[in-house]
C-alpha cells in the first residue's frame, strides 16, 4: 500500500495536481471546480513536459554537430596567429 502511494506521488504531474486539489479546497470552490482544476493543471503539467521533450530532442543534435567541429581546442598564441589579422582588418573600419 505505502510502495503504491510512493509511485503516485512521485509522478511530478500527479504531484502538482494534489497541490492544486488542495488549493482549490482550501479556497472553499465548488466540487466540480475542485475536479475541473484538478484535471486541467495534470493534464496542463503533462503537455509542458511533453512540449519540452520535444524541444529537447530537437535541439540535441544541433549541438552534437558542433563539437566535431570544435574538436581541436586553439591556444591563445594559435587563435592570435589564425585570426589575429583578420580580426584587426574588420577593426579598422
Amino acid at each position: 500500500m505505502l510502495e503504491l502511494l510512493m509511485d503516485v506521488l512521485s509522478t511530478p504531474a500527479i504531484l502538482i495536481g494534489l497541490v492544486a486539489l488542495i488549493g482549490l479546497a482550501i479556497q472553499k470552490k465548488p466540487a466540480p471546480e475542485v475536479v475541473k482544476g484538478t484535471i486541467k493543471t495534470i493534464l496542463g503539467f503533462l503537455v509542458i513536459g511533453g512540449g519540452a521533450g520535444i524541444l529537447v530532442a530537437a535541439i540535441t543534435p544541433m549541438g552534437t554537430q558542433g563539437n566535431c567541429i570544435n574538436s581541436e581546442r586553439l591556444s591563445k598564441a594559435a587563435f592570435s596567429g589564425a585570426y589575429g589579422p583578420t580580426l584587426l582588418a574588420s577593426g579598422d573600419s
